[in-house]
């Protein structure tokens, strides 16, 4: 039978319990491959029978993933937007879901802008994208009133020049965001 390791650390045996529909693939050593993005997907597949995700492919149910920003592909799509990227590693990007009334869309906004500014960091652009679907025919209408198009500003670049280790900046940023938001 099973044991759990000794006590040691940060590690307590105590906290140890089961869980139902959890999944985490990682690569550590900083290599970029689509081999990552397989095993996500492979792992989501074998966790439909727990009740993982809700089995709508439209929509997806929350599942996300996190992965290093495709510098080429966003250098192209910016560049038909009418703006230019720094080098890869010196701007961050952002997909935010703004309303879908235009006051309160143009409100949130100024809110953005107003807050990247306020850290030391230019705006580059926003680059609107299409609507992938029609989010009120589908299970997450719950949200349609909120949300709308995905308009991600395509990155931030301070004065300080590279992002690195200015990621904490860019967190402070998307929650001083969430926070005027809610106050609006």
């Amino acid at each position: 039978m099973y044991q759990y390791p000794e006590k040691q650390g940060l590690y307590d045996p105590q906290f140890e319990h089961d869980n139902c529909g959890v999944g985490f693939v990682v690569q550590i050593k900083n290599r970029q491959s689509h081999q990552i993005v397989e095993q996500g997907l492979s792992l989501l597949c074998n966790l439909s029978h727990r009740g993982a995700l809700g089995a709508d492919p439209d929509t997806g149910d929350g599942s996300g993933i996190l992965i290093q920003i495709p510098h080429q592909f966003f250098v192209e799509e910016c560049q038909s937007s009418g703006f230019h990227l720094p080098e890869s590693g010196e701007y961050g990007i952002a997909s935010i879901f703004l309303p879908q009334d235009p006051y309160a869309r143009r409100h949130c906004g100024e809110v953005i802008e107003s807050h990247i500014v306020e850290k030391g960091m230019d705006l580059l652009g926003w680059q609107h994208t299409n609507d992938p679907l029609d989010i009120t025919e589908h299970k997450a209408n719950m949200c349609a009133e909120e949300l709308i198009k995905w308009e991600p500003p395509r990155g931030w670049y301070g004065s300080y020049g590279r992002l690195k280790g200015r990621h904490d900046l860019i967190y402070f940023l998307r929650n001083c965001k969430g926070f005027a938001m809610q106050k609006a």
